[in-house]
C-alpha cells in the first residue's frame, strides 16, 4: 500500500468546500507516471495550497481511494466549485477518494508540518507546484499522528432557513450563478449575516459567508438545470424553488420587505423560535415581526375590549370557537389577535384595531401557512362549507 498527499489550489478551485460537503470526491492525477501504484485503500492527504492570497496552507482532509485512477470528467458536485466550470468539463486522469476524517479536524497547517523532524524533507514543501506526491509509510504516520491531535473544527452552522433562501433565490433569479468575489454576492453574504435569526452559529467565520452564498446559488443552479450547478440542495431548498421560481415579482416584493424588516428585527427574539417558521410563506424574520405586532398588549386589550361591548364574547371570527364557553372561567378573556395583511405587504405601518380579527390558536395557525394568506371571511367560508358537506357525527 502507499500513501499520497494531493493538492488543490483555491484560486483554481474551492477545496475547502468539496472536502466538507462532499463523502466522496474526484482528484485530477496530473502526475500520470503515479497512476499505477494508486491502489483502492491508500490513504491520502488533501493539502490546500496558500493560493495567491498567502493564506495558511496545509492538510484539510484526510481519506482513501475507493476508485483507481481512469480518464474522465470531473463530478458535478465539483463543477460549481471550480473558478473556471470548464476546467472540470475537461477529461483528465482523475481518481476516487472517500473522505473519511473531513469534518473532525481543524486545518493541520504548513508550518506545523515543516517543523516537524520526519516530515520537514516532504517533496511537496520543496516542489510545491505539482498536485500529487508520494510519500513513505514513516512519513504517512507522522502526518497521521499530528492531524489526529489538531485542535477540533467549531461545530456545523444551522442549516438555512426559509427567509435566507428567499433572498438567494431572488437573487439567483434577477442575477444567476455568480462565485464568492462578486460584489453583489458579497453584500448578499453582509445581509444574511445581519439577520436576527440564529443567535447559535458555531462556526461564525464560515456563517452565510460569500462561498456559502455562492454554493447555495449553485444549488439553486442544479434544480434550475439538472446536471449543472451543485446537486446537494435540501429539501427546503426544492420547495422554495417550487413555490416562487415562476414568481419572481412576488419574490421580490418578500425579499425587500425582509431586508427593509431587518432594521427593526432587534426588537424580536431570536431565541426560542415558533414551531413550524418555515412552512411559514413569508419566512421567520417577516413571521416573528408580524406576531410581535399583533401581540402588542394595548391593542390586543383594546380589540377584546370592543368585541366584548359589541357582542358579548370572545369567540374565533373563523370557526366560532369561544374559550369561555368551553373552558369556564379559565378560559374568560382569551383569543388571538390576528393582523388582516401581512407584514411583507403593508411594511411597518400604524396598525388600527380594524385591522385585527379574534381567532383560536388553529385557525391562527392555518392562516399564516397559507399562501396566499386566505382572508377571515374566506376561510370562514370553507369551514362552514365544510361542516355543511361533512358526514353525521363529524360536524
Amino acid at each position: 500500500m502507499s500513501a499520497w498527499i494531493f493538492q488543490g489550489n483555491p484560486d483554481q478551485f474551492d477545496v475547502d468546500a468539496y472536502v466538507r460537503r462532499e463523502s466522496e470526491v474526484l482528484w485530477t492525477v496530473r502526475q500520470a507516471h503515479y497512476a499505477k501504484d494508486m491502489c483502492v485503500g491508500d490513504r491520502v492527504f488533501i493539502w490546500r495550497s496558500a493560493g495567491a492570497a498567502r493564506g495558511r496552507a496545509g492538510v484539510v482532509a484526510i481519506g482513501k481511494i475507493i476508485e483507481t485512477p481512469r480518464e474522465r470528467t470531473d463530478d458535478q458536485h465539483a463543477l460549481a466549485l471550480w473558478r473556471d466550470p470548464e476546467a472540470g468539463r475537461v477529461a483528465a486522469l482523475r481518481v476516487g477518494i472517500k473522505i473519511d476524517l473531513g469534518e473532525d479536524a481543524q486545518l493541520l497547517d504548513r508550518k506545523t508540518i515543516a517543523t516537524t523532524d520526519t516530515l520537514h524533507d516532504l517533496m511537496i514543501l520543496k516542489m510545491a507546484n505539482q498536485t500529487n506526491y508520494k510519500i513513505s509509510a514513516a512519513e504517512e504516520s507522522s502526518l497521521l499522528a499530528l492531524w489526529n491531535h489538531a485542535p477540533q473544527k467549531p461545530g456545523r452552522n444551522p442549516p438555512w432557513a426559509r427567509d435566507e433562501l428567499l433572498l438567494a433565490l431572488e437573487f439567483y433569479l434577477r442575477a444567476g450563478l455568480r462565485d464568492d468575489r462578486d460584489p453583489e454576492v458579497v453584500a448578499l453574504s453582509e445581509v444574511l449575516r445581519s439577520l436576527p435569526i440564529y443567535a447559535d452559529r458555531p462556526d461564525p467565520e464560515r456563517f452565510r459567508n460569500a462561498n456559502a452564498v455562492a454554493l447555495k446559488l449553485a444549488n439553486f443552479r442544479s434544480i434550475d438545470q439538472p446536471g449543472r450547478g451543485m446537486a446537494a440542495a435540501s429539501e427546503l431548498d426544492r420547495r422554495v424553488w417550487d413555490e416562487f421560481h415562476a414568481q419572481p415579482a412576488e419574490l421580490r416584493v418578500l425579499a425587500d420587505a425582509i431586508r427593509q424588516s431587518a432594521a427593526a428585527a432587534d426588537r424580536v427574539a431570536v431565541a426560542n423560535p415558533e414551531e413550524d417558521e418555515d412552512e411559514v410563506a413569508e419566512g421567520r424574520l417577516l413571521y416573528r415581526l408580524h406576531r410581535s405586532r399583533e401581540r402588542h398588549s394595548g391593542l390586543v386589550r383594546d380589540k377584546k375590549q370592543r368585541v366584548l361591548r359589541e357582542c358579548g364574547r370572545l369567540a374565533c371570527e373563523v370557526c366560532g370557537f369561544d374559550f369561555h364557553e368551553v373552558y369556564g372561567e379559565r378560559g374568560a378573556g382569551f383569543a388571538e389577535c390576528h393582523h388582516r395583511v401581512a407584514l411583507a405587504t403593508t411594511g411597518e405601518t400604524t396598525t388600527r384595531l380594524a385591522d385585527l380579527a379574534l381567532v383560536c390558536a388553529n385557525c391562527h395557525r392555518v392562516i399564516h401557512r397559507g399562501k396566499p394568506w386566505p382572508t377571515v371571511e374566506g376561510l370562514r367560508a370553507e369551514v362552514r362549507g365544510l361542516r355543511v358537506n361533512a358526514p353525521k357525527g363529524r360536524t
